[in-house]
């Protein structure tokens, strides 16, 4: 039997979906995907969009066209810090 689907995470797979566009038109951002944020209690954990950037920098140095929203469309955000991807090759 199927499991049925987590509601908050198809909230968040859907806001990501129509948000990614955005994103990652922003300077440094490399990627955008959807993750559990683990917190200390685990009956707290949530589903958050995260975006990845090639660094991270201060606020005050991001252009606010660039600025990554802490929460869109009530789905928290999370930026991680990746270092700028590097295509594989074989």
């Amino acid at each position: 039997m199927p499991m049925a689907a987590d509601p908050e995470y198809e909230h968040a797979k859907d806001v990501k979906q129509r948000y990614t566009d955005s994103l990652m038109s922003c300077e440094r951002v490399v990627g955008v995907g959807v993750r559990r944020r683990k917190t200390q209690r685990p009956d707290q954990s949530q589903w958050v969009i995260v975006v990845y950037v090639s660094q991270k920098i201060p606020s005050h140095q991001i252009k606010p066209a660039d600025m990554i929203p802490r929460e869109i469309e009530g789905v928290k955000t999370d930026v991680v810090e990746t270092g700028q991807p590097i295509p594989f090759t074989s």
